[in-house]
């Protein structure tokens, strides 16, 4: 009989604030994931945007400069002009300068992507030791406890 690898039960840190991030420097954390909610006036003003006003681009940037890049990139896919697009770029910095504490890091590759099918797909392991995933429409982040599989020779 040969058996799977365990499950990956209680792998997964799900977190209210961005300190508790942190978590994901445990040894048996595979994922922190902090649940947040956007304005409610941001989040129906983003539902709305067409998929080709919103940024396309992969960037590698210093955390500090990730806001500056950020509104230089929705101004190229004419996202409009107004408060809510400010609140996107703010979010953006807040989040690149949150991740890059927590993971220490100097520099974050930053891609901005429009996924309108099964985001499933899209998704690998990369060649980082840590990646941030922000999902501002759609289904968002789906997670699911792996469960062990038994086979028989």
């Amino acid at each position: 009989m040969i058996l799977a690898p365990p499950a990956l039960d209680g792998c997964t840190t799900f977190a209210s604030t961005p300190g508790t991030l942190t978590a994901i420097h445990q040894p048996n954390c595979a994922a922190a994931v902090w649940q947040c909610k956007p304005l409610t006036r941001f989040q129906d003003w983003i539902d709305r945007l067409p998929p080709d006003q919103l940024p396309k681009t992969r960037m590698i940037l210093r955390p500090e400069a990730v806001c500056d890049a950020q509104i230089d990139v929705t101004r190229r896919c004419a996202m409009p002009d107004c408060f809510e697009r400010k609140t996107f770029s703010e979010g953006t910095r807040a989040l690149a300068s949150i991740f890059a504490s927590v993971m220490n890091s100097a520099d974050l590759r930053v891609p901005f992507e429009v996924i309108t099918s099964n985001v499933c797909r899209q998704f690998h392991v990369p060649a980082e030791k840590a990646g941030l995933v922000c999902t501002y429409r759609g289904a968002g982040m789906q997670t699911r406890e792996l469960q062990p599989k038994t086979q028989t020779m």
